[in-house]
């Protein structure tokens, strides 16, 4: 199949060097990566002819904006195109537990969600649907953000610190920027008997020895996505474990919209 009619090349695996990308790219103009590709300083020194990188999702912080600028490197994203998605994944993720609709039973007996605390860390888009989502069920809704958030207390959401909130939520869900390694021992020393955590955030958001130590607790449960689970691999056998076989926001109409909007990207770039 013909998909431009400028030379194409397309890897299968990411790099996990900067040497190695840059090894890939060559003298290329353009680059569309995942977003588990780091593209730090050298990258844009090193690869002359670069002019465009188009991001396959929204955060951006494995990328080096400013030696992106300062090299006259144009660098997009795309947004609003999982939100929905990665929050009906948190929800179902919480009634799989709650439920006890898995082979993973934490509890002896089902439990409803109502009056249930859900702590959600990181409000903003996936993080501000999970509370619509979660409050149909009843649920009390914190949240901890680096700055209270416009109109979330008119939305019925409560703002606390991170303790706070950690030691009085039934269920914790992290919506973080990737590697933002905000939930340490002191937070996790904290929590509940019994409380639950969903990660569907990328890379390492908090401190996996710390995690280690509270999941050896077993009356804690975790749930992760896939890529969130490639963090803490080691323990993935653990019967307190859940680690879906799929990425929070997957579904076929996410991928279509995915695709076309970095196309859309592309196309602007390119006019």
């Amino acid at each position: 199949m013909q998909y431009s009619e400028l030379p194409l090349s397309f890897y299968n695996t990411n790099p996990d060097t900067a040497e190695a990308l840059i090894c890939l790219l060559g003298d290329a103009d353009c680059l569309l990566v995942s977003v588990s590709v780091s593209i730090p300083e050298i990258v844009f020194k090193e690869c002359p002819n670069l002019k465009y990188v188009g991001v396959f999702a929204r955060a951006l912080s494995r990328v080096d904006i400013n030696a992106a600028k300062q090299n006259n490197v144009i660098v997009t994203n795309i947004v609003n195109w999982c939100d929905w998605e990665t929050a009906e994944f948190v929800i179902a993720s919480i009634l799989y537990v709650f439920r006890a609709l898995g082979n993973k039973h934490w509890i002896e007996a089902p439990q409803s969600l109502k009056g249930k605390q859900l702590g959600i860390i990181g409000l903003g888009e996936v993080g501000i649907q999970v509370a619509e989502f979660a409050k149909t069920f009843g649920m009390k809704i914190a949240y901890h953000n680096r700055r209270e958030r416009s109109g979330a207390k008119e939305l019925g959401l409560e703002y606390m610190n991170l303790k706070t909130l950690m030691r009085t939520s039934d269920i914790i869900s992290l919506h973080v920027p990737p590697d933002s390694k905000i939930v340490e021992k002191e937070e996790f020393s904290v929590t509940s008997d019994k409380a639950v955590l969903v990660n569907t955030s990328v890379g390492e958001v908090m401190d996996t020895k710390a995690f280690a130590n509270w999941i050896s607790k077993r009356s804690h449960f975790a749930v992760f996505d896939r890529i969130a689970g490639d963090e803490i691999q080691p323990l993935k056998d653990l019967s307190n474990i859940y680690i879906a076989d799929v990425n929070a926001y997957l579904t076929l109409g996410v991928k279509e919209r995915r695709i076309r909007r970095l196309l859309d990207n592309v196309k602007y770039y390119i006019k």
